[in-house]
């Protein structure tokens, strides 16, 4: 959990430090962004291989994984997040709560945003949105079995999402006034348009791989773009 309250509070830090000019052409900011295992392990199983892929960065990917191993090349549930003060929230997250846990394994969202809470299980339940203050807490009217309710994020920080009657469902949750958010698995593609010009902190976070933050000026009608891999020997915050 130590590296979802870093992810926090550098975007906290960067947002009461970015200005703003309000230019009437916006920019936008692309790229690619992959998990990665560790580059040493990943050059000893390559060179099993007949077949080996390099990137700038120097990490090889082996086209045959031991048993056991994870494979980060289809790693899902990796967030990018634009810390953009302009943004005002109100986007939607689907969340199922299935009777052995939960969908998705964590979330990055902004206040203002939405959780669309899908009740999948056989019982009534009872769902929460709590930080570290005992008055930090958010909670939902009882979701009947099959039914959904939407919770509306007012709390920023390091939260978790719980259900009462379900031990098992402890979602991290990260959130922050104007976080952009975009959820994607490794190798996809994300774009953030529509960016005032000025100065902005982009973070790529998966919760069990930590986060690495970027800072990045966007231009008036300028397109930027920043590829990142998110690996278990290049976690920086």
């Amino acid at each position: 959990m130590r590296f979802i309250l870093t992810v926090y509070a550098a975007l906290v830090i960067a947002g009461m430090s970015a200005s703003q000019s309000f230019a009437a052409e916006d920019g936008a900011i692309y790229g690619t962004v992959k998990a990665m295992g560790h580059k040493d392990v990943l050059a000893k199983w390559s060179a099993q291989t007949t077949e080996k892929t390099n990137d700038s960065l120097g990490y090889g990917n082996a086209s045959n994984l031991p048993a056991g191993a994870i494979d980060y090349s289809n790693l899902s549930g990796i967030y990018v997040i634009l810390d953009d003060p302009n943004y005002k929230g109100g986007r939607f997250h689907e969340v199922r709560i299935e009777p052995d846990g939960s969908w998705p394994s964590a979330l990055a969202v902004a206040v203002g945003d939405k959780l669309r809470i899908n009740n999948e299980t056989e019982n009534d339940i009872t769902v929460y949105l709590a930080g570290d203050g005992d008055d930090d807490i958010q909670e939902l009217p009882v979701i009947e079995a099959g039914r959904s309710e939407t919770l509306v994020v007012e709390l920023s920080g390091q939260l978790e999402l719980g259900v009462d009657e379900i031990e098992s469902v402890a979602v991290p949750v990260v959130s922050g006034p104007g976080w952009r958010t975009q959820r994607l698995s490794s190798g996809d593609e994300y774009e953030f348009e529509d960016i005032k010009p000025g100065d902005y902190s982009l973070v790529f976070w998966f919760w069990r791989l930590g986060s690495i933050t970027q800072r990045v000026t966007v231009g008036a009608g300028k397109r930027i773009k920043i590829d990142q891999i998110l690996s278990v020997d290049r976690i920086v915050k």
